[in-house]
């Protein structure tokens, strides 16, 4: 289970990081998310408890 879990969240960093040269820099919810999955990737890849998201 956590080795998917990195996985779809590598994946996820990957997308938002292609999709970097499309967006306005201003787009804070973009920005957001992106700070969200590196911050749960790493979290997951030194064995940390993620917290749930808050929305």
């Amino acid at each position: 289970m956590e080795e998917k879990t990195l996985e779809l969240l590598r994946e996820d960093i990957l997308t938002y990081w292609k999709d970097l040269e499309d967006v306005d820099f201003e787009d804070v919810g973009f920005l957001k998310e992106l700070n969200a999955c590196i911050g749960y990737y790493n979290e997951y890849k030194r064995g940390q408890k993620v917290k749930p998201i808050e929305k």
